[in-house]
């Protein structure tokens, strides 16, 4: 049995009570300062963060959340979190949800429903879960982006891209572009393969030197390398190989750009050949019309100089 403490054990009693309350005066004052520090932090962000009470089934949003939600209010239900989530998208959410609270990596991307009805797309990277005393999860901490402008960028890009793929593939226009350090072939249009003879997967092997004659190669690749400094565009009447060893001739109008990190030559090839046929006929024939001009000046002045030295004579023989 035990007797009454004594003086000396109260007084050490009521030092370490002293002591207890001022750590936990302590404690609640960082406390405050840190809750200061989050809503501050909550306030200016721009991505909205959140709360959620496993307990309570209360959910605590950020001013920024609110926005993205487009309400105004701080707290919502569960119940209400889920209504403004796109009913095509709810089953994703409460699977990432599960997946967050087991391991609290779940990544999601899923679209809310405004009260005005915009609908807006969010993209979560996961959860924090806080356990209680005993170990069970009793919060969920997170933050939520709005990458809806992202997405319609990234709609545009690829409409936009399709759209320059269809012109690319559909151009009549031949089509290669060619790695300018390398110059090797990266990419090539139906056109162009029907022009040279060659398969998709021939030119994107081959390179500059590969579908030019060797005596014109020195000519062509100082225009590549003119079009690539942006010198000029315009390289008329190239001498292409065919596959069959055929040479046709094209006008190789390139513009040069950086693609995928490489810098390139988009060119763009318009056979000539008909056109160098007729050029040269063209020459040819002016060049026998002033040959038959020649002769013919030459015949006229040899009947002129024939006639002069005739005449003497002819008067002689009269």
């Amino acid at each position: 049995m035990t007797g009454k403490p004594t003086y000396e054990e109260l007084e050490k009693r009521v030092k370490e009570l002293e002591q207890e309350a001022a750590m936990r005066k302590q404690a609640e004052e960082a406390l405050r300062e840190n809750e200061y520090v989050f809503n501050e932090a909550q306030r200016i962000a721009t991505t909205g963060s959140w709360q959620i009470d496993l307990a309570a089934g209360i959910q605590k949003i950020s001013p920024t959340m609110k926005q993205i939600y487009g309400i105004d209010t701080d707290t919502i239900t569960m119940d209400q979190g889920w209504e403004r989530i796109h009913p095509d998208d709810l089953q994703k959410a409460k699977a990432a949800a599960e997946r967050a609270l087991a391991t609290g990596s779940a990544p999601v991307e899923y679209r809310i429903v405004r009260p005005d009805g915009e609908i807006r797309t969010i993209f979560t990277p996961g959860a924090l879960v806080v356990h209680d005393e005993n170990g069970k999860p009793s919060r969920l901490i997170g933050v939520s982006q709005d990458i809806t402008e992202m997405k319609k960028a990234e709609a545009a890009l690829r409409e936009s891209e399709q759209r320059y793929r269809t012109l690319f593939e559909e151009a009549a226009e031949g089509i290669l572009i060619a790695d300018v350090e390398t110059r090797k072939f990266l990419y090539s249009n139906p056109a162009v393969r029907k022009m040279l003879g060659y398969t998709k997967e021939e030119l994107e092997n081959m390179g500059i030197p590969d579908i030019h004659p060797p005596d014109s190669l020195e000519h062509v690749i100082s225009e590549f390398e003119a079009q690539a400094r942006k010198e000029k565009s315009l390289a008329p009447d190239l001498p292409c190989l065919k596959k069959d060893g055929t040479v046709i001739y094209a006008d190789v109008n390139a513009t040069s750009l950086d693609i995928e990190g490489r810098h390139c030559n988009v060119g763009f090839f318009t056979e000539t050949t008909e056109r160098k046929i007729a050029e040269e006929n063209a020459r040819q024939h002016q060049a026998q019309l002033a040959h038959f001009s020649r002769l013919r000046t030459l015949q006229e002045m040899t009947t002129e100089l024939a006639h002069e030295i005739d005449q003497p004579l002819c008067a002689i023989l009269t």
